[in-house]
């Protein structure tokens, strides 16, 4: 499994030198959990303990300092499963965004230089005289500018005071416009970034989980989570007076799988009387088929339905019991394609249970273009026989009538003829 899975979904970062089919040695794999980052941190949140009780004797300076590291332990929360993913992608938002960080620090420290030798000059008394602090030489007026760009005024030493000309003003003025457009830019970058690292986890993780589900469930038991299987009908009906709609689902059935198959499939109720307040109602059902024949999207074969147990049930009627109605298509089409099935009674509560011994309902599917019915070979031959028999009295009938046509046109042509030489010989 752990190899379908690297090979299906590889990781974010792909180590060169390492391929899939590997076999790693003992020492290599040691080696590979060793230098792994959450098990370093495991390793110093430790360390003082043990350097204390070893070197502790031999050193002439006292270690309680290192105990500072074990601060460390905190980060060990990282381990947990749901901050894996975060942590990965912050790792490779940061990776990724390192040329962006390094040019805005390079802005930083231009503007810091530019404007802090402007500062200074500005301030200046006169030629002579030299500006008052802080900005008396470029590097302190650089530094009182860079402290500004960090917000770092109120908690850095030597960044104190405020210009005293107007001219010094305008240029800080300027330096502070300047700043929030620095900022602005890395920061979009970086938001772009993060925003494409954490779609591509998101749709890596949701194909983790669909490889391992697939992995996990049996070969033929994936029409499960087939949408293009074949769906029935279940009716749960509350058994009372009267027989009011609890609750509807549709239950995937592998009709058109080629092999025999058996599973529980949990379902969701919806509609109905029963009040999904407390959760959404579920039905389980087992699902078996045994296939003769399916072929060209035609199938026939034994379909078994089952009711087993339900959760979240709810009705006014707290010793309320439950029947189940099952609508199976046994033929493609046809005045009697849907068959109906009804259970027994389940056990009363919002768990109810229906017998385990029960055989459940029994259908035989016919999806065939006849619409399910099947007809002896002998039947068929009469009614073709039949058939004939009736084609050929018509075509002698209209042949009798093609005949006495005929002898009318002659006697027809006969008369005209006579007259035509009775009108010559008048001539």
């Amino acid at each position: 499994r752990e190899w379908h899975l690297k090979v299906a979904v590889p990781d974010l970062v792909n180590k060169p030198g390492i391929c899939m089919g590997h076999i790693l040695t003992p020492p290599q794999r040691l080696r590979r959990y060793l230098v792994k980052p959450m098990n370093i941190i495991d390793a110093l949140a430790i360390a003082p303990f043990w350097l204390d009780k070893i070197l502790g004797p031999l050193l002439p300076f006292p270690l309680a300092f290192l105990r500072t590291f074990r601060l460390l332990r905190f980060l060990r929360i990282m381990k947990i499963g749901k901050f894996d993913s975060t942590v990965a992608v912050l790792g490779t938002t940061l990776a990724q965004s390192v040329e962006s960080i390094q040019v805005l620090l390079i802005y930083i420290l231009l503007m810091s230089l530019v404007f802090g030798a402007i500062l200074n000059q500005s301030e200046r008394i006169s030629a002579v005289e030299m500006a008052p602090e802080p900005f008396d030489t470029v590097p302190a007026a650089s530094w009182w500018v860079f402290s500004r760009i960090l917000w770092m005024r109120h908690s850095s030493p030597w960044s104190g005071g405020y210009p005293a000309r107007i001219s010094s003003s305008m240029v800080s003025i300027c330096f502070l416009v300047l700043k929030s457009i620095i900022w602005a830019l890395p920061f979009g970058q970086i938001r772009q970034i993060f925003d494409a690292t954490w779609k591509e986890t998101q749709e890596l993780t949701e194909i983790r989980r669909s490889v391992e589900l697939e992995d996990a469930a049996a070969m033929n038991t994936l029409w499960i989570e087939n949408g293009k299987a074949a769906a029935i009908d279940i009716e749960v009906i509350e058994a009372d007076d009267s027989d009011s709609l609890a609750g509807h689902a549709v239950v995937p059935a592998p009709i058109l799988e080629s092999e025999s198959s058996t599973a529980i499939v949990q379902v969701a109720l919806y509609g109905g009387t029963m009040n999904p307040w407390f959760g959404r109602p579920k039905l389980e059902v087992e699902v078996s088929w045994k296939p003769e024949k399916v072929e060209d999207g035609h199938s026939s074969g034994k379909l078994v339905i089952r009711p087993l147990r339900g959760t979240k049930f709810t009705s006014v009627d707290l010793s309320a019991q439950w029947r189940v109605l099952v609508k199976v298509p046994v033929h493609l089409f046809g005045s009697d394609a849907i068959r109906s099935w009804s259970s027994s009674h389940s056990t009363s509560g919002r768990s109810p249970q229906w017998d385990p011994d029960a055989s459940g309902g029994h259908f035989d599917i016919r999806w065939t273009s006849n619409g399910g019915t099947s007809s002896p070979r002998h039947q068929t031959d009469a009614s073709t026989e039949a058939l004939l028999q009736k084609v050929l009295k018509v075509l002698d009938a209209r042949s009798r009538k093609i005949d006495a046509i005929a002898k009318c046109t002659a006697t027809i042509e006969q008369r005209t003829t006579s007259l035509e030489h009775a009108l010559s010989d008048r001539k």
